[in-house]
Formats: structure tokens, C-alpha cells, sequence
């Protein structure tokens, strides 16, 4: 390189060194503006703070944007469900945040992780206002999981009666099954002795002879005696 060119290229550098930084395209500002938005609704449905969501959505915050799982993960919390503000919010059954997402345009079947919907997160909190809101909003009560499952098994594995009466009442199928046993929605209630599940099932036409992978009935996994009572007088009609 002879001196000439190694004076410019001297010369560029002191004028780079001291120049303004160059500002971002609008269209880049305008991307980062919305990510940040975007960031403070999922901030904001997890906290349960429906004021600020409805003032994040009136500032153009997208109510059905969804994050990355790796970026809501926290340690000891079921955040796998949580890729988007509505099912944050349903996951931890903050009501009045749900409504706000919903009357701001959040889909109330739009899918996170596994396939996870809104309904299914507030099923499986037990949350009955928020699974009443999302079912009035139009949610699918019959939506599943990508390996199975519904909003109506989660709720009869946690044992939440209200949200599963709900659900039936909703159209829920009662015979879906767990993928890795094969049980039926009312082989669970049994095996986990929720008795008014198993009773609000059986009122639904729930199949009392389903087996498991198995072999095995809900009578055969009844956990106490009431239940196998019931599950006998359904038998024998």
C-alpha cells in the first residue's frame, strides 16, 4: 500500500471516529419499537395488569404476537405453555387480563408450545372466569395437544369440577383418551377420585367400558369405594 492510500485510509477513519452515529432506517425503529411493545404485553398479561395491557394494545402492541419459549422460560414455573400474552395470562388465571387481550383482538385459539391453546391453560389453572370468558370469545373446547390431550382432560387431571362442567356443558368430547395411557377422560377422573368429575361424565354419555392400553375400565382404576359404586350402577344398565 504506498503512502497515499494509507493517508486516506487514516483520514476515513478519523472522520468514522468522530462522526454522529448513523441513526436506524425507519423502518428498523419502527420494528424495535413494536418488539418492545410486544415485550411489555407479555410483561403485563403475565402480572395480570389488564389497565396497562389495554393501554399497551391502544399503543399498537399486537395482541396474538408470540415470544420465543427459550426468552419466557423461568426456573420452578409451568412457563412451556406461555408463548404468547393470552396464554400467559390464562395460565395463571389472571381474569381481568384475559378480557382486556380479548377485547383488544387476542385470537382466543391461537397455539404456544405442543400446541397448547388459552383454554387449556386456564383449564388447567382451574381459573372458572377466565375458562367462562374464552369460551364466550369462541374457544375450542375440543382443541388438542400435538402428542393429544384436551382442555377437559387437563382439568379433570388437576381436578378443577367447575371448569370440567363447563366444558361438557361447552361440547367437550368426553372420551378423549391420554396418549401415553390411553385412558379416557372418565377412567381418570376415577383413578384420581374426583367423584363429582365422574358423576358429571357419566351424566354426558361417557363409555363406562372404554379400556386402556391396558385392558383396563375406569371401574378397574376407581380409587375409593363411592366412585366403583357409580361406575358399577353405570355398568350394569
Amino acid at each position: 500500500m504506498n503512502l497515499f492510500s494509507k493517508m486516506l485510509l487514516l483520514v476515513l477513519f478519523a472522520s468514522n471516529a468522530n462522526a454522529e452515529p448513523a441513526s436506524p432506517p425507519p423502518s428498523q425503529g419502527a420494528a424495535a419499537k413494536q418488539t418492545e411493545l410486544n415485550a411489555s404485553l407479555m410483561q403485563a398479561a403475565r402480572q395480570g395488569n389488564a389497565n396497562t395491557i389495554s393501554a399497551l394494545l391502544a399503543a399498537g402492541a399486537d395482541p396474538n404476537a408470540k415470544g420465543k419459549v427459550a426468552d419466557i422460560h423461568s426456573k420452578g414455573s409451568n412457563e412451556a405453555w406461555m408463548e404468547s400474552a393470552l396464554i400467559a395470562a390464562a395460565d395463571k388465571g389472571h381474569v381481568e387480563a384475559v378480557k382486556a387481550l380479548l377485547a383488544g383482538g387476542a385470537d382466543p385459539n391461537q397455539t404456544g408450545a405442543m400446541g397448547a391453546t388459552p383454554l387449556m391453560a386456564a383449564s388447567s389453572h382451574g381459573s372458572v372466569e377466565a375458562v367462562k370468558a374464552l369460551l364466550a370469545a369462541g374457544a375450542d373446547p375440543n382443541a388438542q395437544l400435538v402428542f393429544g390431550g384436551s382442555a377437559l382432560l387437563l382439568a379433570t387431571n388437576a381436578g378443577h369440577e367447575e371448569v370440567i362442567q363447563l366444558l361438557i356443558t361447552s361440547g367437550a368430547k368426553v372420551d378423549v383418551r391420554l396418549p401415553t395411557t390411553g385412558d379416557t377422560v372418565l377412567a381418570l377422573a376415577a383413578k384420581k377420585g374426583h367423584v363429582n368429575a365422574v358423576k358429571a361424565l357419566l351424566a354426558s354419555g361417557a363409555d363406562v367400558n372404554a379400556k386402556n392400553n391396558e385392558g383396563k375400565t375406569a371401574l378397574d382404576l376407581a380409587k375409593t369405594d363411592e366412585i366403583k359404586a357409580l361406575l358399577q350402577k353405570a355398568v350394569a344398565k
